[in-house]
């Protein structure tokens, strides 16, 4: 050993064939698997001895080189009676199979003298996991999105279905998706992609890591193995056709591709033996009471009790572009206002509704009724594009 500029060095060479035949040989690792439950002692939190260098018994010395080619690696068996205890006295038989169909990733650990920590010690452990492969793909779009979207990333289910979209501005953006999936989902078992770059980025790495996601890839050149691909055309066929249907301008496709998304969760599969890619999932029978009321791109009047001075209406024009999850009770929806906004908002009712046809309403407050309805029934969608 040398030392130089504070660090040990250690010259070595490759050994010659005479030396190889001469020499006897040291093995410092062991071929078999490594268990580092092994190396635990019982440690005496009250004899604080952390000082005394720690010397394993099982550990022969030859010459102050370590020699672990004749040291066994056995699985130790587990404490059962105390086990026994922390799984609340149950038989045996049942915790020895409880702890087969579970994990315990997680090691208790306390450092003397006890102090706090302030960063999850296990953050896979702090998430839902999801028992699948994810597939994911880029998506772009050759007019730009309300919101400034010109790409979007997908996350499929291999097995599920499961389908999720996220838009981005850039495709550099796509460590920020997965950690939005996980956040809202869960972490998958797996996460499959193809070969490009922000795919497969530092930043999405540490992702992976984080959450001890397996990395996997597709061959390159072989888009057909990875589901996501299909998956882009079915969620674009779907998104297609509701804007045709709807006459919802191009400028609205990222919002349509979410509402497709949402909708195909919601739909059973003939493979999945009738059930909904949530329910194959996750287990949750998925509730669809949000999509019976309206369609996409649906012309609505939505409450607006603010900016609304007396004697205007607190009705407002507004047009349906989705279910609002995360925002107040089940019945919140997305609305796109004229002025370009989207909104959550769960006080709405059709435009068309012949029981109520004319409402004083701004922004069209000067029309009168037959003008009103008019407008109501030819809205030209181009406008949110300009």
């Amino acid at each position: 050993m040398r030392y130089k500029n504070a660090l040990c060095l250690m010259h070595a060479r490759q050994p010659t064939d005479h030396e190889l035949a001469t020499i006897q040989p040291f093995h410092l690792t062991s071929s078999s698997p490594w268990n580092p439950a092994l190396e635990d002692d019982d440690y005496d939190m009250a004899d604080d001895s952390t000082d005394q260098p720690f010397i394993h018994e099982d550990l022969p010395v030859d010459g102050g080189v370590a020699t672990m080619s004749n040291t066994k690696t056995k699985q130790q068996e587990p404490d059962w009676e105390r086990i026994q205890q922390c799984l609340g006295y149950k038989p045996i038989d049942l915790c020895k199979k409880t702890m087969d169909a579970t994990t315990q990733y997680a090691r208790g650990h306390v450092e003397l003298p006890m102090r706090d920590h302030y960063r999850s010690r296990y953050p896979a452990l702090n998430c839902k996991r999801l028992n699948e492969i994810f597939a994911t793909d880029t998506f772009f779009s050759s007019e730009k999105a309300l919101g400034g979207f010109t790409c979007a990333q997908i996350f499929v289910g291999k097995s599920s279905y499961l389908t999720e979209v996220f838009g981005m501005q850039k495709e550099s953006s796509m460590s920020d998706t997965l950690n939005d999936f996980i956040r809202k989902w869960g972490a998958p078992y797996a996460l499959l992609s193809d070969n490009a770059k922000s795919e497969l980025s530092n930043a999405v790495k540490e992702i992976l890591r984080k959450y001890n996601i397996k990395d996997l890839q597709t061959e390159p050149h072989h888009p057909n193995q990875n589901p996501a691909e299909r998956r882009i055309q079915e969620i674009k066929k779907t998104a297609n056709t509701v804007m045709d249907r709807s006459g919802a301008p191009g400028c609205l496709w990222y919002l349509a591709t979410v509402y497709a998304a949402y909708l195909r969760n919601r739909i059973t599969r003939t493979r999945l033996g009738y059930k909904t890619p949530i329910e194959a999932s996750i287990g949750e029978t998925p509730d669809i009471s949000a999509l019976l009321h309206f369609h996409f791109y649906q012309p609505v009047f939505y409450y607006e009790k603010h900016n609304s001075p007396f004697p205007k209406s607190k009705e407002r024009l507004g047009w349906w572009v989705g279910v609002a999850e995360n925002t107040g009770d089940a019945l919140c929806y997305k609305i796109l206002t004229t002025d370009n906004e989207v909104i959550h908002r769960s006080v709405c009712r059709p435009s068309d509704n012949p029981l109520h046809p004319f409402v004083l309403a701004d922004p069209h407050a000067n029309l009168d009724a037959d003008g009103y309805l008019m407008v109501c029934r030819l809205i030209c969608g181009e406008s949110h594009c300009q």
